[in-house]
């Protein structure tokens, strides 16, 4: 697993150490890297996942306060942080996954959500409707029995 995300950006530690764990425990690989391109070199898969950083919002932020219109032009400042048709080309056509929904023309052109031949992100959302489904007949299931 390689995590990346531009300086300023970090995950808590806590989260940090635990990827570390968990490779260590399984046998698998756990970094970071400060560039996106080199962490998709090679990748089978990437699972892109915007982020605001830490340093504006509770409890991280000095004042305990949500400093959201800072955290936007902070975030302005990384616009080249988007996954492109050439990125994906260039490390070799990984499958292209995400949690859905993706902020269209902010973290991945519309050119890979709808075009690119490896994206998954379209069957992800079908799977998430019937995990959803299944989650509402465990909850409500018993209510009916």
């Amino acid at each position: 697993v390689v995590v990346a995300h531009p300086k300023g950006f970090e995950l808590q530690d806590e989260v940090i150490q635990k990827g570390k764990e968990f490779a260590d425990q399984y046998g698998g690989s756990f970094s970071v890297s400060y560039d996106m391109k080199e962490a998709f070199e090679g990748a089978a898969f990437v699972y892109p996942k915007a982020w605001s950083p830490k340093g504006f919002f509770p409890p991280y932020s000095a004042d305990g306060q949500v400093h959201k219109e800072e955290a936007k032009e902070y975030q302005a400042k990384f616009k080249n942080w988007i996954v492109t048709m050439d990125l994906l080309e260039e490390a070799g056509k990984p499958y292209y996954m995400h949690c859905g929904p993706a902020d269209r023309g902010m973290e991945v052109t519309d050119e890979v959500l709808d075009t690119y031949e490896r994206s998954l992100y379209f069957q992800e959302a079908e799977n998430r409707l019937h995990v959803q489904k299944a989650v509402m007949t465990m909850v409500m299931g018993s209510k009916y029995e």
